[in-house]
Order: C-alpha cells, then sequence, then structure tokens
C-alpha cells in the first residue's frame, strides 16, 4: 500500500465535484483522518473556496462547461449545485482558502505557508489556473 511506503514524505489528493458523490468522498476523509491520528504524519484538510460571482467568471472565460452542467442546468444552478454538494467537505475541512480575490502568486504562497515549506525545499508545487482567458497560466 502506498501509505506504508517509507520512500514517501509528501502526498497530496485533489478532488472536486467530479467526485460525484461527495458524502462518500466526506466518509473517506474521515476514515483517513483517523487512521493518521496517532501517527507522525500531518494530514489536513484544505478547501478551496471562491465567490459565485468570481467562479462564473472563470468558467466563462475558460472553454470549458461546468462538470455539473448540462441541457438542464444552468452555469448558475450548476453552480449553486456545487456549493450546496461540496458543503459537507467545507465543514470539516481545517483550512478554506477564499482564491477570489488571490493572485497564482499569492495563492502559492499561502500553500507554502500553509505546508510550512520553505522555497529552499525540496517540495515542487505546480499550479494551473484555468481562469485566463486565451490558455491555463502555471506558476
Amino acid at each position: 500500500m502506498l501509505l506504508n511506503s517509507s520512500d514517501i514524505d509528501n502526498i497530496a489528493f485533489v478532488s472536486d465535484i467530479r467526485w460525484k458523490n461527495p458524502e462518500e468522498l466526506k466518509e473517506e476523509i474521515i476514515k483517513i483522518r483517523k487512521r493518521f491520528k496517532y501517527t507522525d504524519i500531518t494530514f489536513r484538510v484544505i478547501f478551496l473556496d471562491s465567490s459565485i460571482e468570481t467562479i462564473k467568471i472563470r468558467f466563462m472565460k475558460s472553454r470549458r462547461g461546468h462538470p455539473l452542467q448540462n441541457s438542464d442546468l444552468t452555469l448558475d444552478e450548476s453552480i449553486d449545485k456545487e456549493i450546496e454538494l461540496m458543503n459537507p467537505i467545507k465543514e470539516i475541512s481545517d483550512i478554506v482558502i477564499d482564491t477570489t480575490n488571490l493572485e497564482p502568486s499569492k495563492f502559492r504562497e499561502k500553500i507554502f505557508e500553509i505546508l510550512d515549506e520553505q522555497k529552499e525545499n525540496n517540495t515542487k508545487i505546480k499550479i494551473i489556473s484555468f481562469g485566463f482567458k486565451y490558455s491555463p497560466q502555471t506558476i
């Protein structure tokens, strides 16, 4: 099993609404949290949030539809549904980052601050933003 490997120092798991069953995801997070409670492993759930207006703008600027959007749901309805479905995850999160007005470079700094990592550390973080009109921007 990956979590029993001595070669791994850090690991991240990322999920979004495409998990399809946020209640199942919540249960899995709770199980993992319990498993790590009495170990040397720090386990934190970081939830990325944003204003509804910002989410709308980001999806309109990208050429991708919202994962929940279909012929029955508008973009606004899809975003509202996502917020409703992801709220249980947000409630059990250790940290919530509001990305509404956060520039990519500041977001990166915030993640390093949360992870308590220094820039000279070997930890590499690659963040890709879909909120740019002409192409994804990496930092």
